[in-house]
């Protein structure tokens, strides 16, 4: 279940999504309103899987480069504490996971949970008020022929839509168990993971999770592109937020699906069910007297199209549940009550321990300055009345090293003062620290002449 990206699977791209008319309407009606609403509630997100640790506050703003191999992908915000969604596979591996939201704020995102069965994960940011989460699609699957909208951060450019329909239902990819994927047309593409599949009224119908490349061609989108239903994601987020666990129902046994001719050879008035193939003498269809060659055609009176199906039926509820099973045996229906069994075999989701609480501390740059005296202006053949103070050394591997500090810059600005002594720029830096500031605005002139901002980290965990 663990993928790096970009990642293929049987053919099948853990994914991203870019703008494109497919499926536009042909009046050319407009859903820049409903947009304008949902926007604001999904986000890109920034893997940084190796390199030096990120210096300075860990939540909050980070408006500074990274130094460290980067992935992207998306995800959406589903509780106004920070809560977001987006798959495992954007967050396995990483060092640093950095949120930028709709208004260009980034943040810090630690991981709260991930599914082991599937490829959701829950992360949270810490924000200094409220954030806007998505609307989950109520009143049933999408149908074949919805028009959807695919949103996220197609190849890390950033906030992106693109249209289309919902072109199949039920797509089995061969990621899990539990397969139940919505096929669309919208233009995906790596990036796009775990960003929002949302429907005309704006309401999120899925999570884009893969897009199919065939053999030999260039990634990219060719049309075929795959969302886990929101219902099967909104079942595995809402355990993880609450429970800080993963419960999921089973029945103990291996099924495949039913096709015409095993339909005609079994009797079954139709194609469809789940042909059992062996059953665990230890689960709960076992105990209700199922056995190898039953068609499992209804769980609790709702059809069973195929073992998929099934799974996901047993799989939400909980464990004790008592169901009622239909099934075909010798050309005969007939019905059992099975007990729901917790799915067996270790932990259904990983969840990170706790992080200890830690002291903040002031920061070590690693970065030695000095004044700029005429000898210095001679011999860097600066400007004469080239003012500021001077970066003479930068520790390596240090905190001013990852922020791209280098040796020939020249700090012109520490906050709203200008600064052309090493004690200036010390007594700035220890008033915004005792000011409680997290980072300081320094105008930085690099080596070339450029002159810049830079958000420098004052206060570091420890």
């Amino acid at each position: 279940m663990r993928h790096r990206m970009p990642a293929i699977l049987l053919g099948v791209f853990l994914l991203g999504c870019v703008p494109a008319l497919a499926g536009a309407p042909p009046d050319g009606s407009s859903v820049a309103d409903m947009l304008a609403r949902v926007l604001p509630s999904v986000v890109n997100i920034t893997n940084i899987s190796a390199g030096n640790a990120l210096p300075g506050e860990m939540q909050g703003s980070l408006p500074i480069p990274l130094a460290g191999k980067r992935s992207y992908g998306s995800g959406f915000i589903i509780d106004p504490r920070g809560y977001i969604a987006t798959n495992k596979h954007v967050v396995i591996g990483s060092q640093r996971l950095i949120v930028k939201l709709h208004d260009g704020t980034e943040h810090i995102a630690r991981v709260v949970g991930e599914a082991n069965l599937a490829d959701i994960a829950l992360i949270k940011i810490h924000a200094a008020h409220p954030l806007p989460p998505v609307v989950w699609a109520t009143g049933g699957e999408p149908r074949v022929g919805d028009t959807v909208m695919a949103i996220g951060n197609p190849l890390g450019l950033g906030e992106s839509v693109s249209r289309g329909i919902i072109s199949a239902t039920d797509r089995n990819i061969q990621t899990s168990q539990f397969d139940h994927f919505l096929q669309t047309d919208a233009s995906i593409n790596e990036g796009n993971s775990g960003g929002a599949l949302i429907n005309l009224q704006g309401q999120v119908v899925g999570m884009n999770t893969a897009l199919y490349v065939p053999r030999g061609a260039a990634a990219g989108s060719v049309g075929l592109g795959f969302a886990m239903p929101s219902e099967d994601v909104s079942f595995v987020l809402g355990q993880l937020m609450t429970r800080q666990r993963l419960e999921v129902g089973w029945i103990g046994i291996s099924a495949q699906p039913v096709d015409g001719w095993l339909a005609e050879a079994f009797g079954l008035v139709r194609v469809g069910g789940a042909l059992v193939t062996a059953v665990d003498p230890r689960g709960p269809a076992a105990a209700a007297g199922l056995r190898s060659g039953d068609v499992i055609t209804a769980f609790d009176r709702a059809r069973v199209v195929d073992p998929q199906a099934l799974m996901r039926m047993a799989g939400v509820e909980p464990a004790g549940t008592a169901v009622r099973i239909d099934f075909v045996r010798d050309r005969a229906t007939h019905q059992a009550t099975l007990t729901i069994a917790p799915w067996p075999g270790g932990d259904l989701a990983y969840v990170p321990p706790p992080v200890a609480q830690r002291r903040r501390q002031p920061l070590n740059l690693g970065v030695s300055v000095a004044a700029i005296t005429p000898d210095l202006r001679l011999a860097l053949s600066l400007k004469p009345g080239q003012q500021g103070v001077l970066v003479t050394a930068v520790a390596p591997g240090s905190a001013g090293e990852i922020l791209g500090a280098k040796v020939g810059n020249i700090v012109l600005r520490a906050g709203d003062a200008a600064v052309n002594t090493p004690s200036e720029l010390h007594a700035a830096v220890a008033a915004a620290r005792q000011a409680g500031e997290s980072f300081m605005p320094m105008l930085v002139q690099s080596t070339d002449g450029t002159i810049r901002w830079v958000a420098v980290p004052l206060l570091d965990h420890r």
